[in-house]
């Protein structure tokens, strides 16, 4: 999750440039970005593999179910201290 939302932003932009379906979702006054849906855990894993040989990281997680999600799973990314890396919720 990103502290800041035009870092988020940008950091979706990175990603989108993968030609990926992105979204923003907030999270507790942060930015998640996210990339999905998918139908199944595996298809969404096999895109997050594909995205990490890529140089980005990420986890797969299941739909919030927020009304503004697309259902299905997908992949969340996270700042880290020394700039964007994978991470959990």
């Amino acid at each position: 999750s990103f502290g800041e939302a035009d870092r988020a932003q940008r950091h979706a932009d990175r990603v989108r440039s993968t030609g990926r379906p992105v979204y923003l979702e907030p999270f507790r006054g942060l930015s998640r970005v996210k990339v999905g849906p998918f139908d199944s855990r595996r298809k969404a894993e096999e895109t997050l593999a594909k995205l990490e040989g890529q140089g980005f990281e990420g986890i797969v997680t299941p739909a919030s179910g927020a009304v503004t999600e697309p259902p299905g799973r997908g992949i969340v990314f996270r700042e880290a201290r020394t700039g964007i890396c994978a991470g959990g919720e």
